[in-house]
């Protein structure tokens, strides 16, 4: 810029602020107290919208804002982890919010819009309210049952081989959660198919409870596969003959169908990667 344009512009400045902002001498020209502030504060401003613009297109890009996850107690054992770590790893400027919740709570959480991603378990029922899934894994149901039980040491077990055995279960009370209730009712209609109801001669609402009761010698119980691979037990477990679907314990990931965001695109890919690589190690199983 030529130098009277220059001068212009800045004595049009000083006009608008009411404050001089050179001192001019015939020799030098420097800044007066007012003119150091006015720089000091318009770096800042410059900064922050440079700032601003690099916020804006890395959140644009998915690169940068914040998620909340929930999970149900299989998960805190197992993919979680592995894809919260990744995650992190790959965008580290998206900030997490992790939290222990039950499958009923992440799905009315979902719904509501106060929860991005739910990482529980399965019925299909939820998606019908507006919450879309991704299958991560499906545990069969064991038989648990004390190392000293004449059953301990079979191959597997039939349901109709326990009609005459004392069970361990969840309370019947939803009051206690609706996913105990849930698993109380499943292993119950499990019974019923084969044709006789289940003696409960005690009651627990957390897994690992229901086994270290089952280890006293109180009864037997029927537990998610995941309770072996992660509760050092004195029980023993032997597999479910049921090839029922009805035996099986369906674990997921959940989102609103309303969440569009870049970032929630991303975690989506690398939730469906790690189901992809659990699901590879698995068919390489000998």
């Amino acid at each position: 810029m030529a130098q009277p344009p220059l001068s212009q512009a800045i004595r049009r400045l000083e006009h608008e602020l009411d404050a001089r902002l050179f001192n001019r001498t015939t020799r030098s020209v420097d800044l007066t107290e007012a003119g150091k502030v006015l720089l000091v504060e318009a770096r800042r401003i410059l900064g922050q919208t440079e700032a601003a613009v690099v916020a804006t297109q890395r959140t644009a890009q998915g690169r940068a804002g914040k998620l909340s996850i929930a999970f149900t107690v299989p998960w805190a054992y197992e993919l979680v982890p592995e894809i919260v770590s990744e995650f992190s790893r790959r965008y580290p400027g998206v900030a997490l919010s992790i939290r222990e919740l039950s499958s009923s709570e992440q799905v009315r959480l979902l719904i509501d819009d106060d929860l991005d991603f739910g990482f529980l378990r399965l019925p299909a029922h939820y998606e019908a309210k507006g919450v879309e899934t991704i299958l991560l894994s499906e545990d069969v149901l064991s038989v648990v049952l004390p190392r000293t039980h004449p059953l301990a040491g079979a191959r597997s077990l039939g349901l109709g081989q326990l009609r005459d055995e004392p069970f361990v279960l969840p309370s019947y009370s939803v009051g206690q959660g609706m996913e105990q209730f849930s698993f109380r009712m499943q292993v119950v209609n499990l019974c019923a198919e084969a044709r006789f109801v289940p003696r409960v001669v005690q009651e627990a609402n957390q897994m690992q409870t229901i086994v270290r009761l089952v280890e006293t010698g109180l009864g037997i119980s029927l537990v998610p596969g995941w309770t072996r691979r992660h509760f050092a037990s004195r029980a023993a477990y032997v597999p479910l003959a049921s090839a029922s679907h009805r035996a099986r314990v369906t674990l997921a990931v959940a989102w609103s169908k309303a969440n569009a965001s870049p970032v929630a695109a991303h975690f989506r890919e690398a939730v469906r990667a790690a189901g992809g690589r659990r699901r590879a190690g698995r068919r390489s199983r000998p």
